[in-house]
């Protein structure tokens, strides 16, 4: 499980060096052909790793209902998102990656509810599986990321 939290962990920071000198206004940019910008790329991973890692298991999301309403798969940008609510975002970035990696130590995801992700045809059973889909979601991101980033910044 270390290893694949120590993925996790390094998509999320590389992704916030990514997007750290970014303007708000490209940070909003929906480039053509992409369904969101970057900033609901950020919010979508911090919310399928609350609800995978946490409501598959049982637990409760450090993330309100309203993050789940904005970012989760099948969702798409709908309004201009402004600097402190990206702010926001990036704070939640660590702060829930930092409390998985604490909650993983102590051991308090004890169940598992089995789900299959669309997407990727596989069937998550546990935590470990949980955190290797994790880090397999959040790298394509990250790529999505970087692809997004190249074309806002030609503008």
């Amino acid at each position: 499980m270390r290893q694949s939290l120590a993925l996790i962990q390094s998509s999320r920071r590389n992704l916030i060096r990514l997007i750290a000198n970014v303007s708000e206004a490209a940070l909003n940019e929906v480039p053509t052909g992409f369904n969101n910008h970057l900033i609901w790329n950020l919010g979508h991973v911090i919310v399928m790793q609350q609800m995978i890692c946490y409501q598959f298991s049982g637990l409760p999301a450090m993330v309100g209902e309203e993050y789940f309403m904005t970012y989760q798969k099948g969702t798409k940008p709908l309004e201009y998102i402004n600097w402190a609510a990206y702010l926001d975002l990036k704070a939640l970035s660590a702060t829930t990656i930092n409390q998985l990696a604490a909650d993983l130590e102590s051991g308090v995801f004890k169940t598992y509810k089995t789900f299959s992700p669309s997407f990727y045809g596989v069937t998550i059973t546990n935590m470990q599986e949980a955190l290797e889909l994790m880090a397999y979601h959040e790298a394509i991101h990250l790529l999505t990321c970087m692809a997004i980033c190249r074309l806002v910044s030609m503008r």
